[in-house]
């Protein structure tokens, strides 16, 4: 399937035929009308496989699968490079998996069934380490820092964070969207950065939907930045620190 085609299927626009057995999913609605309730994680398929698969990412975690709506698309991005994708989730979520064998993925993928915060410390302890990772998990404020916390202990230098719900809607006092904003955000949410701890992340906030961020820590950022510079200057390109140029030999003119 073409990635128009997988994009349209997948957001409920085009259906040809249901993707999945009704018998497979337990007597759960069919996998293309799932995809087109009002969940706005439909809208984000393009979003997240666009930046797994840009930055070729062979190791990705999820946390919070539900019926595989996100897991579609990282799944997708991960295939495609060789890659595979770890996700946690507490419940069966038999449209995920019926949806990854349909499309043939389900080899890139590993399902860990149990709550994040048993899972993730004793996933720290293993050593193991991801080049991306999307939090859509635990939803209350205390949770959702807990998860990204963790998450940063795993993720690679120059690797990237993903948050889903980071909105929160005017009337919502339980901290649904713990990512979002109304007065004070559950992981220290500021415009374009975000204070999980003792860690600044830098990036980008999609406020479509219920809100999507995509995530780097600020010090890899600033490492990179500085290192180039120094290229730069070992190249003639740039002038040295309290000098001009390389190319008129000082001063400025």
């Amino acid at each position: 399937m073409d990635d128009v085609t997988f994009f349209r299927v997948m957001r409920g626009e085009d259906n040809p035929g249901h993707l999945v057995d009704k018998s497979l999913l337990h007597g759960a609605q069919p996998v293309v009308e799932m995809a087109s309730d009002p969940s706005d994680m439909r809208d984000n398929y393009p979003l997240l496989y666009g930046v797994v698969r840009g930055m070729r990412a062979k190791r990705v975690l999820e946390i919070g699968v539900h019926d595989g709506t996100s897991t579609m698309a990282l799944l997708k991005a991960v295939a495609e490079v060789g890659g595979h994708l770890v996700s946690i989730d507490e419940a069966e979520v038999p449209v995920a998996r019926a949806l990854a064998d349909q499309f043939g993925t389900a080899g890139s993928w590993t399902l860990l069934r149990g709550n994040s915060h048993t899972l993730l410390p004793e996933m720290v302890a293993r050593g193991e380490k991801f080049d991306a990772a999307f939090v859509d998990g635990d939803h209350s404020f205390e949770g959702a820092r807990q998860d990204v916390a963790d998450v940063e202990r795993m993720l690679n230098v120059g690797g990237v964070l993903l948050t889903h719900d980071n909105t929160m809607m005017v009337d919502n006092v339980d901290n649904e969207k713990p990512f979002g904003h109304r007065g004070q955000a559950a992981c220290g949410f500021l415009g374009r950065e975000m204070v999980v701890g003792a860690t600044i992340w830098s990036g980008v906030f999609f406020p479509f939907g219920r809100g999507l961020g995509v995530w780097r820590r600020k010090a890899d950022m600033l490492a990179e930045i500085e290192a180039e510079t120094d290229r730069m200057r070992g190249l003639g390109w740039w002038p040295a620190v309290g000098g001009g140029s390389a190319v008129d030999g000082g001063g400025s003119k």
